[in-house]
Order: structure tokens, then C-alpha cells, then sequence
């Protein structure tokens, strides 16, 4: 199943749309997802995302629609767009004492 993100809508496959103004996106260790409160049946979606290991903190950035994760396994900070498309790993070690 395919994800993408655009203005706020969030497109399964080419047929369905979902407006993601109430979502819930969360982590399962080895995956990220998100939840729309917008559909009567809740239904989970994991986003398309590689080498995950044991995410413990999700975000989501409005102004420029990326997710953003950390996985303590492999000690770093992720981001990536809602389609998985642009992900990006950071070390830890790249960043100042207090975010480490």
C-alpha cells in the first residue's frame, strides 16, 4: 500500500483520501505508524520506512511534512517524508551533549 502526503491529504494507493487533520503517529520498535481519527475504523498504517531497530520517539514537522524518530539500537535521529521517500539517518554523535 502506498502512502504520500499532499496539502494535508494522505492518499492510499490512487483512490482513497483521507484528510489528516486528527492522527495519531506512533512507534512499535521496529516500525513507525500512523493512525487517522478521521475514518470510522482506525485503521493503522505503517510508514514505508528501512532500517528500523527500536524507534522510542516519534515527531512530526508540519511546515515541511517529514517524520522524525529516534532508534537507540543504532544511536541515531531519522527523518523521512510520509511516503517514505527522503529518509535520512543522522549519528547521534553529530549532535551537542545535551540531545545525546
Amino acid at each position: 500500500m502506498k502512502l504520500s502526503l499532499k496539502q494535508n491529504t494522505v492518499v492510499f494507493g490512487c483512490e482513497s483520501f483521507v484528510d489528516l487533520s486528527s492522527f495519531i503517529l506512533f512507534s512499535r520498535k521496529p516500525d513507525v505508524r500512523r493512525i487517522s481519527l478521521d475514518t470510522a475504523d482506525f485503521t493503522d498504517v505503517v510508514i514505508p520506512l528501512s532500517g528500523l531497530t527500536s524507534v522510542v520517539a516519534v515527531n512530526w514537522d508540519s511546515q515541511t511534512d517529514y517524520i522524525y524518530w529516534t532508534d537507540v539500537s543504532a544511536d541515531v535521529i531519522s527523518r523521512a517524508r510520509w511516503d517514505g521517500t527522503g529518509q535520512e539517518v543522522h549519528p547521534l554523535s553529530i549532535w551537542p551533549p545535551p540531545l545525546r
